[in-house]
């Protein structure tokens, strides 16, 4: 794999949720958004690290640490980014 790229849907669903935490506290709200980053680009040279998704053919990324799952899938060579949902958010929905 090449790279990660992120849907519009997933960055706006991270937005949604970062602006959320930061109205509670800012300082968390950054510290989660850039693990979020972080940890996305490890799906690049391991695109295999997710489970299965509950949609076909893609899978989900826990980043364990934060309420978030990353939906991906693998296409051209790269993963994309669908969808960023808080572990409480049903999908799909």
């Amino acid at each position: 794999m090449e790279k990660v790229i992120w849907s519009r849907t997933a960055e706006e669903r991270l937005r949604e949720n970062i602006t959320y935490y930061a109205e509670q506290n800012p300082t968390a709200a950054w510290r989660i958004y850039v693990e979020v980053l972080e940890r996305a680009e490890i799906l690049a040279p391991h695109p295999e690290i997710g489970r299965k998704g509950r949609v076909k053919e893609t899978r989900e990324f826990v980043l364990t640490g934060t309420p978030f799952i990353l939906i991906y899938h693998v296409i051209n060579n790269q993963v994309e980014i669908l969808n960023v949902l808080h572990g409480a958010q049903r999908w799909p929905n």
